[in-house]
């Protein structure tokens, strides 16, 4: 979900031999660009409502994308359409952290005050268009338990 150009998508078949890999994602933009593999499709749509029969994903990816959504909506959705033993798996990058303290500083100078990365959603000093406070969290306060059975976070930096 979220596919983009594929960066993930392209990889669940070649690298982890998924048999059929379906990316989605709004923006018919982004799938101009789309990396192409064997038994990779790609469709336009949106996350509420998914290409998929019910329970008959046996993995569902979303990579740098779930800050943009409605959660209790999606996660319906990925629900409906997961197997019963099926994952659910959430990417993302996290804000860099640089071994130099000056320029550390600046760093976060930069990414805190000027672009208000730390103010919440819809703040008039923030550039960001997006819940950047939710994603660099890591998804904290998130409540993945009340809507999965079995709940795992790793971070690796």
């Amino acid at each position: 979900v979220g596919t983009g150009s594929g960066q993930v998508a392209v990889p669940l078949r070649t690298k982890l031999r998924f048999g059929r890999v379906i990316g989605v994602d709004k923006s018919e933009e982004q799938l101009r660009h789309q990396k192409r593999a064997e038994g990779v499709s790609y469709v336009t749509g949106d996350a509420y409502s998914l290409p998929v029969d019910s329970e008959k994903a046996h993995l569902v990816t979303i990579a740098q994308a779930m800050h943009w959504l409605d959660l209790p909506k999606f996660f319906k959705e990925v629900r409906r359409v997961l197997v019963a033993n099926g994952a659910f798996a959430v990417l993302g990058y996290a804000v860099p952290r640089i071994n130099q303290e000056e320029i550390e500083r600046l760093f976060r100078h930069y990414y805190e005050d000027t672009l208000g990365s730390l103010l919440p959603l819809g703040s008039l000093d923030s550039y960001w268009d997006c819940d950047r406070v939710l994603l660099d969290s890591g998804f904290k306060g998130v409540d993945f338990d009340a809507n999965f059975r079995h709940v795992e976070r790793h971070w690796i930096y």
